[in-house]
């Protein structure tokens, strides 16, 4: 009889199929491996089912091998087999066991190199954009979307929402199967909310690309707008923004990134999650020991509120709140496909009618595309049939313009747009600078407010449709391009501008 080259105890059939599956998986992920490693289009399914799916099932079908041996065993042991139970016994004298020997390392070998490689593999690819924003289709989409558009398209999304370091790595993951299993069982919310709660603090973040220590003192901008009126009138406004003052850590450094200034220590506490309706503050001066506390009068917090509620360290975050993920109001939106000669401004009444259909709710993506389609039609051939018949080229140009940014910017299904998504840069469309600044309810309790001097921040240039026939000179006073019934530093941008039917 010939003899056996391995123990009785591995002749059983779950070890056999561990055998068989080990084998058939370990093939199968060397062919996947060498398709990702020489393929260039690739799909994202393949590294998911290379390095995510795949690689259990071989661990799967190695642990069946010791398994099924222990069960066999077991079952010599209990005398249910025919087999007698042997020690284990190895004699590097015989050929069947060096082979054996030989075999065990080369295999173990190959095994954690594959699995050095299949782990490291493995992290970059949970790392990756794709992996965050594709692997969860309509869920992510609108941050996906939003997110390859940004100035920030080119940044991982994990080195702002992870951070660096093991820990953070870690307790992503941790909340991370929180969060499969939340799309699993169609548990999350719509919109997904803004994670302020769970980024990271600056330094750990924003800091590793951007250099805190020196601020520049002033940028020059256009801000390109365009009325609603039938000629799309341009009317641009020309700003030195005052983004900061002398180099950090100066006695008199003044400018938007005062906020920043390292002799200052800022708190702040709010009401709402998204940190939109703040009831507290306080200013310490490191340099003099200076403190000034606002409360809000109409809305205060009670002795007993104020020790329990959490106060935040104001933060990059809390101006640039949406550095990423941008969902820009449909006047936004529709200033710059005009300015960038997306729309044709020789449309009549583009800008209005193209707010007028961004502005609507929608229940799916689809309806919101029919929708625009029909309103832009519909318009042109009443209002203006000749232009229609003779130039129907020009608005189906603009109706495919319109229909592209509602599809980067609105997302129905998720419920997620402008309104859902307010940004704080600034204080136009949203309440942004406005939360603090000019807020007459944050007092202190001798009645101080924190002031909005507009020339704190920036400076009119020159605006209006012949600005830039204009010489420089002084900072000019700000001119609505519509009489408003009063003037403009009565009210807050916000109150009109932020809904986008005012200009209809």
């Amino acid at each position: 009889m010939k003899p056996q080259r391995f123990s009785a105890y591995f002749h059983n059939f779950l070890t056999y199929i561990g055998v068989a599956l080990s084998l058939f998986v370990f093939c199968l992920e060397t062919l996947l491996y060498l398709a990702d490693t020489f393929i260039s289009h690739k799909t994202l399914y393949l590294g998911l089912i290379t390095y995510l799916i795949l690689p259990p099932f071989l661990f799967l079908g190695l642990a069946f091998i010791p398994i099924g041996a222990l069960w066999k065993r077991r079952q010599i042991l209990k005398g249910k087999s025919s087999s007698r139970p042997r020690p284990i016994h190895i004699d590097l004298s015989r050929s069947t066991h060096r082979n054996a020997v030989f075999i065990f390392l080369i295999g173990t070998s190959i095994l954690i190199i594959a699995t050095i490689i299949g782990l490291y593999k493995s992290y970059h690819y949970m790392d990756s954009p794709e992996f965050c924003g594709k692997m969860c289709h309509s869920v992510m989409n609108p941050e996906f979307t939003t997110y390859q558009r940004s100035p920030h398209a080119h940044v991982k999304c994990v080195e702002c929402h992870i951070g660096s370091g093991a820990e953070s790595y870690a307790k992503s993951k941790f909340t991370g199967s929180y969060q499969l299993y939340s799309l699993m069982t169609h548990k999350y919310e719509k919109p997904i909310p803004t994670p302020v709660k769970n980024l990271g603090a600056a330094n750990k973040t924003c800091e590793q690309c951007h250099w805190p220590q020196y601020f520049f003192s002033s940028k020059e901008k256009v801000f390109q707008h365009f009325l609603g009126d039938e000629l799309n009138t341009y009317w641009p406004i020309k700003m030195l923004i005052k983004i900061g003052g002398e180099q950090t850590g100066a006695p008199q450094q003044t400018g938007i990134h005062w906020h920043m200034n390292i002799n200052n220590d800022l708190q702040y506490i709010a009401r709402d999650e998204k940190r939109q309706d703040i009831v507290w503050i306080k200013l310490t001066n490191k340099t003099t020991g200076e403190v000034k506390e606002f409360m809000s009068k109409a809305n205060p917090l009670a002795p007993e509120e104020l020790k329990k509620a959490q106060s935040h360290t104001f933060d990059c975050i809390d101006c640039h709140n949406r550095p990423s993920h941008r969902f820009p109001t449909p006047t936004v939106s529709i200033n710059e496909a005009l300015s960038m000669s997306r729309l044709d401004t020789k449309l009549p009444y583009i800008k209005r009618e193209a707010v007028k259909a961004l502005s609507q709710e929608y229940s799916t993506t689809d309806d919101a595309l029919r929708t625009i389609r029909k309103q832009l039609t519909e318009f042109y051939q009443k209002e203006y049939p000749d232009l229609s018949r003779n130039e129907n080229a020009k608005i189906e140009r603009a109706i495919q313009e319109i229909q592209d940014i509602l599809r980067n910017t609105q997302f129905p299904e998720m419920k997620a747009r402008w309104n859902s998504h307010p940004d704080n840069i600034g204080h136009m469309e949203n309440q942004g600078c406005f939360r603090c600044h000019g807020n007459d309810d944050l007092m202190t309790p001798d009645g101080k407010t924190i002031g909005r001097n507009c020339s704190t921040c920036h400076e009119i240039l020159s605006q209006g449709p012949d600005s830039e026939n204009e010489s420089p000179g002084q900072a000019k006073e700000f001119k609505h391009p519509v009489d408003l019934g009063m003037e403009p530093e009565e009210m807050d941008c916000m109150s009109c501008h932020s809904d986008p039917k005012s200009l209809y």
